[in-house]
């Protein structure tokens, strides 16, 4: 029994989910301390126990080191919202063409994927709401800049288990760098032209330049506790620079210098920045609550409250959430609404469709009786029209052969005569062989010839060549027994086949037509009748030979 309960000892301790309860606890943290404010929805009292700093110690989940505290304190906490750095979240400036509100989300989910690229698990994005846009605008007339913020899918996953671990119930993600703005919104600062939000931190500070509501940019500072002069330095400087990068840089008395009097480090750093010459307001991080308790007889309108871990961003956070909810939240972030139900959509397109489809079959009905009487009359008319065709097809055939027939005819005694006189005399030559053939549409004649010297055949071939004949030589012999002729050639003469002539073969003057045909079958036969005549006045291939 020891061993056992030596054993359960030994296993990490594990928070029990707290009861959950109206209350909600405004959370963030850097290396080293963990700011909260705990509110309750719908009432403006907060406790000094209420706003508080935890050192973070080695934990590496800093809501067990929260969770801790609380349990100590004996504070009962159940839900909580958690405001991340600019570090935790991608921060990205959109332009996006003009657009009804309901295409924004969609606008800037694919501004942000075409900014950071695909990943295996798309990040949580949400955005700030332009100005001039809410609920009930139909469309933007002009293109707007958007601040879109992303939140890694792993970082989102890693968040929900260390809530869990911690005994927490997540309500919200928000950014830490645009809560602030909250208390800017209740102390109506923003009816100035340009309004600067310096909010500092352990080890940096953010910025944030609106005009009128409108966050322009956002800057975020590292920089030394120990210097507040060095430090206002920095503020100056930066700021300086982001406002030339406006397209309209304000003049020097229509910017407000508002620096939140979070402690002694940020009171010296607004007068370091009020030795500039600078308007600089410091503004109560706890404006609009009520501390109650000891220090409230201490706790003015308008006088900075110094309670430890005060925090702007915090109960900037919390009077949003309880005043329409985060500017920005990741866990219920801005979503088109959803399209219409296809099915109601489709049921009255096909109610239409079923009464224009019953009206039109009304009309279709009393013409298909006159269509089928119409195509029967065209298929008879088609049946007598492929006879008539079909004849003309078969006089076409014979016509066809007959010409391919007489385009291998050669005029052989014309030829003749031709190459006898390119030949040379009978005393130097004499033929032995002459051969005649046609072969693809080309002549030949092989002639074998003997000669009585070997420059007779030179001049044989000399003599054969033109611009029809061409000549090719496949042998010269010489014998030496012949004494008159002892040369022997042999060569192959090809020339090209004249066509024949048409005209030869046209019908006589005097043939009658057939004017009993058609006009169509008549204009479509002509051809082939006119030139089926000729075939009847050919020779045979008797007489021919």
């Amino acid at each position: 029994m020891n061993m056992i309960q030596i054993s359960l000892s030994n296993l990490p301790r594990i928070f029990r989910r707290r009861p959950v309860n109206s209350r909600i606890a405004f959370v963030h943290w850097d290396r080293e301390t963990i700011d909260f404010l705990i509110a309750t929805p719908n009432s403006q009292k907060l406790s000094p126990q209420d706003i508080g700093s935890v050192p973070r110690g080695d934990h590496a989940n800093p809501l067990k080191a929260l969770a801790e505290y609380f349990e100590q304190q004996e504070i009962m906490v159940g839900r909580l919202v958690v405001l991340l750095s600019r570090p935790e979240l991608d921060q990205l400036q959109l332009d996006l063409p003009p657009a009804s509100v309901r295409e924004l989300p969609a606008l800037v989910a694919s501004g942000v994927e075409e900014r950071l690229g695909e990943a295996d698990e798309p990040p949580r994005v949400d955005f700030l709401m332009p100005t001039g846009f809410d609920a009930q605008s139909a469309d933007a007339s002009q293109a707007t800049s958007v601040w879109a913020f992303a939140l890694s899918f792993n970082e989102l996953r890693a968040l929900e288990k260390d809530c869990e671990a911690a005994g927490f119930r997540l309500e919200g993600i928000g950014s830490r760098h645009l809560s602030p703005l909250g208390v800017l919104n209740r102390r109506e600062i923003f009816r100035e032209s340009v309004a600067i939000s310096i909010h500092m931190y352990a080890a940096e500070v953010e910025l944030v330049i609106c005009r009128h509501s409108t966050p322009l940019l956002l800057r975020s500072i590292r920089t030394n506790p120990d210097a507040p002069q060095r430090v206002a330095e920095q503020i100056w400087s930066e700021t300086r620079r982001c406002l030339t990068l406006l397209p309209e840089e304000p003049s020097g008395d229509e910017i407000t210098w508002c620096v939140f009097s979070t402690s002694d480090y940020a009171q010296n750093v607004a007068l370091g920045l009020q030795d500039r010459g600078l308007d600089v307001q410091t503004i109560d991080p706890l404006l609009g609550w009520h501390i109650a308790g000891p220090m409230s007889d201490a706790v003015a309108e308008e006088t900075p409250t110094e309670l430890p871990g005060s925090s702007a961003a915090n109960s900037g956070a919390a009077w949003e959430f309880a005043h329409g909810g985060l500017p920005v939240n990741f866990l219920e972030p801005k979503r088109s609404p959803p399209p219409p139900n296809p099915y109601l959509r489709w049921g009255v397109i096909g109610t239409a469709a079923t009464l224009a489809l019953a009206v039109g079959v009304g009309f279709l009905l009393s013409d298909v009786r006159a269509l089928e009487i119409e195509a029967a009359d065209l298929e008879r008319q088609l049946a007598d029209a492929k006879k008539i065709t079909a004849k003309y097809q078969s006089k076409a055939d014979q016509v066809t052969f007959v010409e391919n027939w007489l385009s291998d005819q050669v005029d052989w005694l014309a030829e003749l005569e031709q190459l006898s006189k390119r030949l040379p005399q009978g005393q130097s030559a004499t033929v032995r062989r002459l051969t005649a053939a046609t072969v693809d549409r080309t002549a030949v004649f092989d002639l074998s010839v003997q000669v009585a010297k070997q420059e007779n055949i030179s001049d044989l071939e000399h003599g054969i060549r033109s611009a029809k004949y061409s000549s090719s030589s496949k042998s010269i012999n010489q014998k030496a027994n012949e004494s008159e002729y002892p040369w022997q050639f042999e060569t192959r003469i090809t020339f090209p086949i004249d066509p024949p002539d048409s005209r030869s073969y046209a019908p006589p003057a005097d043939a009658s037509t057939d004017a009993d045909l058609p006009s169509a079958a008549r204009k479509a036969g002509m051809d082939v009748a006119s030139k089926k005549r000729p075939v009847e006045a050919l020779p045979s291939a008797k007489e021919k030979k």
